[in-house]
């Protein structure tokens, strides 16, 4: 009797290619940005496009990092902190901007502007290029160096949500097995009241993307994020940052974003399994789960991307500051750039 064929479902048998292939990403637009292109353009853009992050390329296509929410949050802040106007922050070419941001982060490792060997598992590019500097996303660069795909840890999660074979030992594990039930100090809190630049500056301190919004009593009553950030001119935050939370999130709601649905924060239990958690994640379009404590339903903890990648393919995190700026191109933002208004190739579409 011949024994049962092994599923081609194994970590290292599955490849990056074949991900991308299952997930659709060939045919996705990639919308980029170039380094002069304004950061209230920039933010406009990731708000029309529904995206959170946008490859920067030069007028000779050549990709030169990636530019995210965060950066601009980072950039918010800083400005706030000298001078607590940012109104001329709409103008700023991102270049000259995000330079301001990347003097105060530690110097990142250079291989975001790396060609990608799609052939190598995903559990290789997840160990060696996602998680260890703590990496959202990367760029895929064709021999040319042009950026032909963006695989970000959304992808991947994506993956496994629509892949129930993969990884199915790990995904049938609960969050307190997998010792993901956080306890409540890793979750940030604000209220209604707190004002939006405290929530931002809470963000950026401890390094996350988003926080719990409670209410007298300690219940749950939305997440405030980064993403809050998405669509706003530079017209439109910087009288908002003083006030409080729930007004902010009143005001972003009036300014009906496309792509951007507000939708109740992520919940779960302890006893949840990772793969329950990962569906939710995958149907809200999520970054974070809340896990509440069943009979007070007060948060216990939080599971981000990241925690849900390192229980599926054991990864320590290096904790590195990102960059957003490759620094074997750093001096290339020094000089002047000129660039078309719309550039078009195949899956990839210059914007700004």
């Amino acid at each position: 009797m011949e024994s049962e064929p092994k599923r081609p479902h194994a970590a290292e048998e599955v490849s990056l290619e074949d991900v991308l292939q299952a997930l659709g990403k060939q045919t996705e637009v990639i919308y980029t940005l170039t380094p002069s292109s304004t950061v209230a353009a920039a933010l406009e853009v990731l708000g029309e496009r529904g995206i959170l992050s946008a490859p920067v390329v030069s007028a000779n296509k050549e990709f030169l990092g990636i530019v995210d929410l965060v950066d601009i949050l980072d950039l918010v802040l800083e400005t706030f902190e000298k001078s607590a106007d940012v109104h001329g922050l709409g103008s700023c070419s991102i270049a000259d901007a995000l330079a301001r941001v990347r003097a105060h982060r530690r110097q990142d490792v250079a291989f975001l502007a790396a060609r990608l060997n799609t052939r190598k598992s995903l559990a290789q590019v997840v160990r060696t290029k996602l998680l260890p500097y703590n990496h959202h996303r990367i760029a895929i660069n064709d021999c040319d160096s042009v950026v032909v795909e963006l695989f970000s840890q959304s992808d991947v999660i994506r993956y496994l949500a629509a892949n129930p074979s993969y990884m199915e030992e790990v995904m049938a594990q609960t969050l307190e097995q997998l010792q993901l039930a956080k306890p409540a100090q890793a979750v940030r809190f604000v209220t209604g009241s707190t004002p939006v630049i405290e929530a931002f500056r809470m963000m950026s301190e401890n390094e996350v993307g988003g926080v719990a919004v409670e209410d007298s009593s300690g219940r749950l009553l939305t997440e405030f994020s980064v993403e809050a950030l998405r669509g706003l001119g530079a017209r439109d935050f910087p009288h908002l940052l003083s006030k409080p939370v729930a007004e902010f999130l009143r005001a972003e709601r009036q300014f009906h974003v496309p792509h951007v649905e507000h939708v109740p924060p992520v919940c779960c239990a302890p006893t949840d399994t990772l793969r329950s958690v990962v569906e939710k994640l995958v149907d809200a379009s999520a970054r974070r789960a809340y896990i509440l404590e069943p009979s007070s339903g007060k948060v216990t903890g939080v599971v981000s991307l990241s925690d849900v990648l390192r229980a599926v393919f054991g990864v320590c995190v290096c904790m590195c500051a990102r960059s957003w700026l490759c620094p074997s191109i750093d001096h290339q933002f020094r000089q002047p750039h000129q660039a078309p208004l719309f550039h078009h190739r195949t899956n990839v579409r210059k914007l700004l």
